[in-house]
């Protein structure tokens, strides 16, 4: 039983262990971001005192310093400021991306990880929501705690009241220049901005439909056994976006940093004719400099309160801790003895299935031989589906089921799937290229050896006539292919894989007639050393079998002949 991932009492040992100290990059940054976010507060600190040391000068009768080193020692600690929470925000930039990247595989490592059963009681869309809410839950809390708790917490005890803008003919037109010069840089800057969020955009919805892709094809991962090459495969969009994303962010901080230098600058050359006597002299008054000078440090300085934080709090803890996973039960793929291959026989004894408390199976004893080609109908949600897949342990069951003579509870689930070729009703076409796709089921064969095989299998034009060919890009869940072309694809990943046991499930959905009869043939000509339990709907072709499975009114028949079936064809 697998435990729940984040319980209110442990949730800190989960954001430390899980998300913070298993990125490498936390490790690496945390450190320096602390610091420069602390020596940032410590020039916001400097700049009142600078501000303090220009009101006693302008109060004082004794000039004991000189305005330009005062305004220099101004400078020096608001650019200082601002340097430093640049700095700070762009390494923050680049670790909380990378949390994102690496948030995301540890929640779809989760759900994947899920036992079949789990994994379609909550369903694919669900999921796929959840992982986008706990990830950005998780970023968001981050950003809490790390750029908004801990930096609020160091500065807020130089931070008072709110600065008003003081009146005055020269100002006001000398602001309206300011704002002008503002508005002109954030207008030309926008477009920069507006093109990296695009791009950035795209990359997101190219990793979030991958993610999709994964979640909704999870039968056929898991028959191949391909957990690690999705999540590889997800790694590679993840980067994607981590890039993108951070130049997103790298361009609007330059671009905050630039805008504060535009309202830094004019305003320091303000005060130095004042301070001079060369201009604006209604700012000549202590009250006046002191209340325009507040409204400048203003610009920057606004913080979200301690309230909204905890709120925010509240909000990103129920989102990542909402997680769906508690009380659902692990694939348990390490569980059991390795078998290397099947020699003998599948038997069912005493077999019985149920799929949410209804009964699909009861007591069915069957003996499969090495060889056998078996054939399965029955009208639709009768169990048929459920039967082959109970043999991908997708299902839990009652009784015994023997692979050459040994219980399959005692077989690790990777090497019993590693037996068997799954072709489904619906292919699943990952998106790439038609190799791709031929080489999911065995990542060691060469493409040479692939067209050989779609040679001898008359497979080979059907891909060669493509656009590109074998190098055509199929395009999201195949969408560049035709319904037969899918088939096809997925029929040859399962015979290119050249397991000892092929479960077909209704493949000649899809197929014209001709195409049917061919890919039939193909079963009994070029499969004829392999084990086949094939879901078959149209009756034609039951004579060819050896035997024939029929599911009727929850009850499963067994039929050695061709013609015992033919007695009962009505009850199909």
């Amino acid at each position: 039983m697998l435990k729940k991932q984040i319980l209110a009492e442990n949730f800190v040992n989960e954001l430390v262990f899980k998300y913070f100290l298993q990125n490498p990059l936390f490790k690496i940054f945390i450190v320096p971001i602390f610091v420069l976010i602390y020596l940032s507060a410590s020039c916001h600190s400097y700049i009142i005192e600078a501000v303090t040391a220009l009101e006693c000068y302008m109060i004082s009768d004794i000039k004991s310093n000189y305005p330009g080193k005062l305004i220099l020692l101004y400078l020096l600690f608001t650019v200082s400021h601002y340097l430093l929470t640049f700095f700070s925000d762009c390494l923050f930039a680049i670790y909380l991306q990378s949390t994102v990247v690496s948030s995301f595989k540890i929640h779809v490592k989760e759900y994947l990880v899920l036992h079949y059963e789990d994994f379609h009681s909550i369903g694919s869309g669900k999921i796929h929501t959840v992982i986008e809410r706990r990830t950005r839950g998780i970023i968001d809390f981050i950003e809490l705690l790390i750029m908004n708790a801990y930096f609020n917490s160091t500065i807020l005890f130089v931070i008072y009241n709110r600065m008003y803008l003081t009146l005055g003919k020269e100002l006001v037109f000398f602001n309206i220049g300011v704002l002008v010069a503002y508005l002109s840089f954030c207008y030309f800057t926008s477009f920069i901005i507006k093109r990296s969020r695009e791009a950035a955009n795209n990359d997101w919805n190219e990793c979030s439909n991958r993610i999709y892709g994964i979640l909704n094809n999870y039968d056929v991962i898991k028959s191949y056994n391909n957990d690690s090459l999705e999540i590889c495969k997800l790694n590679e969009k993840g980067a994607s976006v981590e890039m993108s994303y951070f130049y997103y962010d790298t361009v609007c901080n330059i671009t905050r940093f630039a805008q504060v230098l535009l309202t830094i600058l004019p305003n320091s050359i303000v005060i130095y004719m004042v301070l001079t006597g060369r201009g604006f002299l209604s700012l000549a008054t202590f009250g006046q400099l002191a209340l325009y000078h507040k409204q400048v440090m203003s610009l920057k300085s606004s913080m979200e309160s301690f309230g909204k934080q905890l709120l925010r709090f509240t909000q990103t803890y129920t989102d990542v801790t909402d997680s769906y996973l508690v009380g659902k039960h692990l694939d348990n793929t390490n569980q059991g003895k390795e078998i290397q291959s099947f020699t003998d026989k599948i038997e069912f004894k005493q077999f019985s299935l149920y799929m949410k408390d209804r009964l699909l199976i009861k007591n069915f004893n069957f003996v499969i031989n090495k060889g056998d080609k078996v054939a399965i109908v029955g009208k639709n949600g009768s169990g048929k589906s459920s039967l082959i897949k109970t043999l991908l342990r997708f299902y839990e069951y009652e009784g015994e089921v023997l692979i050459d003579g040994r219980d399959m509870r005692d077989i690790t689930v990777v090497s019993q799937r590693n037996l068997i070729s799954y072709i489904p009703q619906n292919p699943y076409i990952i998106e790439g290229t038609v190799l791709d796709n031929l080489k999911y089921s065995n990542k060691s064969i060469t493409n040479k050896e692939i067209k050989n095989i779609c040679l001898d299998y008359n497979s080979h034009d059907i891909f060669a006539k493509l656009q590109d060919g074998y190098a055509t890009n199929v395009g999201e869940s195949g969408k560049f292919l035709s319904g037969g072309q899918k088939q096809q694809l997925s029929f040859m990943r399962g015979v290119i894989k050249n397991a000892d046991i092929f479960l077909v499930d209704e493949p000649t959905a899809n197929l014209d007639k001709l195409a049917e009869k061919d890919l039939i043939e193909k079963v009994f000509t070029k499969l004829n050393d392999k084990t086949v339990l094939f879901i078959i709907h149209n009756f034609d072709y039951l004579g060819s079998f050896d035997k024939i499975i029929g599911f009727c009114n929850q009850e499963v028949r067994v039929y050695e002949k061709y013609e015992d079936f033919l007695t009962d064809i009505q009850l199909y």
